[in-house]
């Protein structure tokens, strides 16, 4: 028995040592060997001697002088100084195998040979070309001239696997020639040639002494500084790639490797690797000592070890430190590293290392799980069969407001509310039923009620107990807070069903409603449904003087009203101050056409909106239906007729719903369909109106008329079409073609009139109405001081500094800008004064009643007086009668048009009549 075990133990360690030897061969030991050699030169920190200064081509350098490579002059300006400094030697780690231009290196060759310190250049040995298979290697020297009368050093420095210098060296034979490192001239030991050694990184690259070249050349060092000393000169700017990873300091310029390399020579730390014997000898005595006390405890073994690879590891430091010696353990330690495990794995054997790793797995899977639960964004409650809370979640403490900010070891009904208490519960005594789900309400302390969405699961964990298996339930609650989620739920059903501005109904939900309200119940009477379509007038002027809210305000109002005079109604905001509003009714269709007058008184009074007074008018249109017949859609469709009916009468006008409305409502969506591609069909045409001169009847000019003759309907009044051409947007494609025309028109008759246009005021706020406009006129040759642009007062609701430079631009063209319809709209005696306006147009229903009306005549004669009072013309349109044209020029007037004078006719036959009175005058 004794014998096995003698022969098991020596089968160990030369298997020890076998592996040992394996990894060191195959290379697996030099990462760790180099760590530890790191780190002991970390330990072994030592300050340079002070001999060795290096003067460095820094960037400042680089940024003062100029581009590299240098002008030699330079190195010779250094030289000059350094002698004056009486350095004792000069070493150049710079390449001079390559001639510069001839004056320059002249002037180098020159400064070497004079100088009274040792010049010491750098030669180096390089691959012959750039072939990676050819291995000629060949040795480049400074130029003869310059190598003339200096000595030279070798600064080749090698990589180690690991990709970073550690040694250095005394020099090499090249071509047979020996020749010394530069490290090796810094020390002083340039005679003779020796083995490579590892650098001391323990000696400060920070403290040794370095300048920058341009501050030396510029005077700026002092001579004490560098008296006495060797000098080298060489590269740290990023820009001439001289740099090398080295051990402790990162990168390093590799004049300052040289530096560190002379200093480990002249401080005796050129440190020698003992290799792997030592650490084998070692390792075996080791072995035989640990195998020799192998009935010790294992934990005693293994401190053993721990011991002995310390030791080791501060013997082989401090040894570092006081002698020249680098004492390699990473054999050593990774030796002891596999006894230890070898120990190990004998005394556990392979089913103890799988239980402790099911342990570890098991321990660490518990581990992550209560993280898991205790940091979860989700309430997490594990209760067992006692109905006591094992573990719970951060969060569940939260969503819970426990007080004492504890839940583990509560019993259920102490701990949650009943809801989830039960169903808890439930999951424990059916734990084969499955999950369960659903929401509970919560009662906070505070009053508050919170919403609380759960899903309870239930579990079964086998146990082991009086070494018998038996069943445990538990049961798994997990649970949010979605009071939130709800809320938005509830406010998006809500908003789905009714406008959130005016709390009205959207119009499916009404529509709904109607057609829900007409469902009578078994054996009643049928009851009568009025349905009411409204909308606002003035709805847009509010918007557009007092902005968006105060409309939205508006909105809100009038729903209030609607429904205070509609108690039994149902209402709906359609959109842009329009409603549509229902009541069931036993009293017929008089009580609907009452209660649309209602409808207008309430909403004709005056508005309260935040201290802004503001009038409306409204318009409403009516249809009536038994309930039992009722259609929703259709009564809301014969509603929109009606309404459109009502608001061409005026304003505070209701009408009723009649068969041949839907059709008139149906011919107005046709125009605007048609109207679309009037234009392109050349259906629209003008006509020109004549305007005469009251003081001698002479022709001053012509309006041009817009007039639309349809294919199929025929003549289509303007009043009908350009209504329609506002509404969809085409008011501003059709007024820039009726400009384009009535130009080219007037371009070509005889008579210089002037010619009168028609703009709305969205064409007139286009941004590129003056290019449009210039562009016209240039096009058709007709002289921009003939033509008047007629605006509305309409257009001084979007009153604007960018209105008022259009107006002024237009009229610096020569353009005239007429007021037209004036006293019917919104303008005020401020507009007229501060707008350059050159003509005021009076609206026909001043001159209508002007004979009979005092008033009207008044209004008139005060029209022309302020004209003329500002130096505008005056226009009375609609003259009819020659009373009224005694009237108009009694007042003042100086223009008129109407059918007394002439009736709107086609260009042609102006052109005509032009060309009659041209021949007639020349006859």
């Amino acid at each position: 028995m004794k014998k096995r075990v003698a022969l098991r133990s020596l089968a160990a360690c030369v298997g020890l040592l076998a592996a040992v030897i394996w990894l060191e061969a195959a290379g697996f030991l030099r990462p760790l060997d180099a760590f530890l050699a790191e780190n002991r030169f970390k330990y072994s920190s030592r300050a340079p001697s002070g001999d060795i200064a290096f003067i460095d081509i820094d960037a400042r350098s680089l940024q003062e002088i100029g581009v590299w490579p240098w002008p030699r002059r330079f190195y010779a300006d250094l030289i000059a100084r350094l002698d004056k400094m009486q350095v004792a030697e000069i070493a150049f780690d710079i390449d001079f195998s390559t001639r510069s231009d001839p004056e320059n290196d002249a002037v180098f060759a020159k400064s070497i040979a004079d100088a009274g310190s040792t010049i010491v250049l750098a030669a180096f040995q390089q691959k012959a070309s750039g072939n990676e298979l050819d291995h000629a290697l060949v040795f480049n020297r400074p130029i003869p001239e310059l190598e003339e009368h200096a000595w030279l050093a070798e600064v080749n420095v090698s990589l180690e696997p690991d990709g970073r210098v550690w040694k250095g060296h005394f020099g090499r034979k090249i071509d047979g020639e020996p020749v010394p490192s530069m490290a090796a001239f810094l020390a002083g030991n340039s005679l003779s040639l020796g083995p490579d050694f590892t650098i001391d990184f323990g000696i400060d690259p920070a403290a040794i002494d370095r300048v920058s070249f341009v501050d030396v050349v510029g005077g700026k060092v002092p001579a004490v500084r560098l008296a006495g000393k060797r000098v080298v000169v060489g590269a740290s700017a990023l820009e001439l790639r001289d740099l090398f990873p080295v051990p402790v300091h990162g990168i390093l310029p590799g004049s300052l490797l040289q530096v560190l390399a002379a200093e480990s020579i002249s401080q005796q730390r050129t440190l020698h690797d003992t290799g792997l014997l030592p650490q084998l000898a070692a390792l075996v005595l080791a072995a035989g000592l640990l195998l020799a006390i192998r009935r010790q405890p294992l934990r005693s073994r293994l401190s053993a070890i721990a011991i002995l690879a310390i030791g080791i590891e501060a013997g082989a430091a401090a040894l570092q430190r006081y002698y020249p010696f680098s004492v390699s353990t990473s054999a050593w330690l990774t030796g002891l590293g596999l006894l230890a495990f070898y120990l190990v794995f004998r005394e556990f054997g392979i089913k103890r290392l799988r239980l402790l790793a099911a342990q570890l797995q098991t321990r660490n899977t518990r581990t992550v799980l209560n993280r898991v639960i205790e940091d979860n964004s989700a309430g997490i409650l594990v209760v067992d069969r006692r109905e006591t809370i094992i573990t719970a979640s951060n969060a569940a403490i939260g969503i819970l407001a426990v007080s004492d900010r504890k839940l583990s070891g509560k019993h259920i009904a102490d701990a949650l509310p009943e809801g989830l208490a039960d169903a808890v519960r439930q999951c424990l005594r059916s734990p084969d039923a499955g999950s369960m789900s659903g929401e509970v309400t919560l009662q906070h302390p505070g009053g508050e009620r919170r919403v609380l969405e759960y899903v309870a699961t239930p579990s079964t964990l086998a146990e082991i107990a009086d070494t018998r298996t038996q069943r445990n339930h538990i049961a798994c609650l997990t649970f949010n807070d979605v009071t939130e989620k709800r809320l938005a739920e509830d406010r998006l059903k809500y908003l789905a069903r009714f406008d959130p501005v005016s709390g009205a109904m959207t119009r499916s939900a009404f529509l709904e409603a109607v057609a829900t309200s007409g469902r009578s119940p078994a054996g009643s009477p049928p009851l009568g449904l009025a349905l009411f379509a409204v909308e606002l007038d003035g709805f847009e002027t509010t918007g557009a003087t007092l902005g968006h809210i105060y409309t939205d305000l508006l909105v809100a109002a009038a729903a209030r009203r609607l429904k205070d005079n509609v108690p039994g109604g149902e209402l709906s905001h359609l959109g842009a101050g329009t409603f549509a509003l229902f009541a069931p009714s036993n009293d017929g269709a008089e009580a609907a056409d009452r209660l649309a007058g209602e409808i207008i008184d309430c909403l004709s009074t005056i508005f309260d909106l935040k201290g802004n007074h503001v009038l409306v008018g409204a318009n409403v249109g009516v249809t009536f239906s038994a309930a039992d017949e009722a259609d929703a859609d259709v009564m809301l469709r014969q509603g929109q007729a009606a309404l459109s009916k009502a608001k061409r009468a005026g304003i505070n006008r209701w009408a009723k719903f009649k068969p041949g409305m839907e059709f008139e409502f149906i011919r107005r969506r046709m125009l605007e369909l048609d109207l679309r591609r009037a234009i392109d069909r050349e259906e629209l045409s003008l006509v020109y109106q004549p305007q005469f001169a009251l003081a001698d009847g002479s022709l001053a000019g012509v309006e041009a008329l817009m007039r639309w003759d349809h294919p199929h309907l025929g003549m289509i009044p303007p009043t009908e079409f350009i209504a329609i051409a506002e509404e969809c947007g085409l008011v501003e494609e059709i007024g820039r073609w009726s400009i384009r025309r009535a130009c080219e028109d007037a371009a070509g008759w005889s008579a210089p009139l002037r010619l009168a246009v028609n703009i709305s005021p969205p064409q007139f706020q286009d941004p590129h109405l003056l290019r449009e406009i210039r562009d016209t006129l240039a096009r058709t040759g007709f002289p921009a001081e003939r033509l008047d642009l007629e605006i509305t007062e309409s257009l001084f609701l979007e009153s604007s500094r960018k209105l008022l430079q259009t107006m002024g631009e237009l009229r610096d063209m020569g353009i005239g800008l007429v007021l037209d319809d004036f006293g019917t709209g919104y303008a005020s005696l401020g507009y007229v004064a501060r707008f350059p306006i050159a003509k005021i147009k009076i609206d026909k229903i001043f001159i209508d009643p002007i004979t009979e009306d005092r008033k009207s005549a008044a209004i008139v004669r005060t029209i022309a007086e302020l004209a003329r009072e500002l130096g505008m013309s005056t226009v009375a349109e609609g003259i009819e009668t020659p009373e009224q044209r005694m009237a108009v020029e009694a007042a003042g007037v100086g223009i008129a048009q109407g059918y007394l004078f002439a009736r709107p006719r086609p260009a042609r036959e102006i052109a005509a009549e032009f060309d009659t009175q041209v021949a007639r005058a020349r006859a």
